[in-house]
């Protein structure tokens, strides 16, 4: 996904250099260009700045995502609810949901091995939100009594689908909502 968007960025420089450089070559050639020409430029310029935004938003939003899922997968090892760096990563509701199964977890001596699998993609981008939808697997991330090792459950994990709000607070990008649906609720390739 990080090579897609840097493709992206890449082309959008490119294209904004095509309309810088097209603009000049009008300017020489015109010295005075024409209402509908300033229009078209300015135009162009406006949408590529939107675009480089929605890009620039979309890949900080998917790495705050990813780093956030690092976070709960490493306080999911102790179930260590008060772990300060899940700030880093999440707020509000999520950071709220997140806490208080960990917290939940914690008291019926329950942590967890491993780390969830991810497979997100931007479902939606503004300059400061970002939908992302994932088809979670947990096959890998699974419950155990922290005194015996044994797991809860003889479940042997899914997919889940997650759909997950990241914002831009104050400069941070951090996920601020997260729906994670039951096991089995998504297949790759969906």
């Amino acid at each position: 996904m990080p090579t897609t968007i840097a493709h992206r960025l890449t082309a959008t420089a490119l294209i904004a250099c095509g309309i810088a450089a097209t603009a000049c070559a009008c300017s020489s050639s015109h010295p005075t260009p024409t209402p509908a020409a300033s229009t078209t430029a300015r135009t162009a310029a406006a949408s590529t700045t939107r675009s480089t935004t929605a890009s620039t938003a979309s890949a900080q939003a998917l790495t705050a995502y990813q780093a956030m899922w690092k976070d709960v997968a490493e306080a999911s090892n102790t179930s260590d609810y008060q772990a300060a760096y899940l700030n880093d990563h999440l707020s509000g509701k999520a950071l709220l949901t997140i806490t208080n199964n960990l917290a939940a977890e914690k008291k019926q001596g329950i942590v967890a091995h491993g780390a969830p699998v991810l497979h997100p993609v931007i479902a939606s981008t503004t300059a400061t939100n970002v939908a992302i939808s994932d088809c979670l697997d947990d096959r890998t991330w699974l419950q155990v009594y922290a005194s015996t090792g044994k797991p809860v459950d003889d479940i042997p994990g899914g997919f889940r689908s997650t759909i997950s709000t990241v914002a831009d607070i104050g400069g941070t990008w951090k996920v601020t909502q997260l729906d994670t649906g039951a096991e089995g609720t998504c297949k790759l390739g969906q």
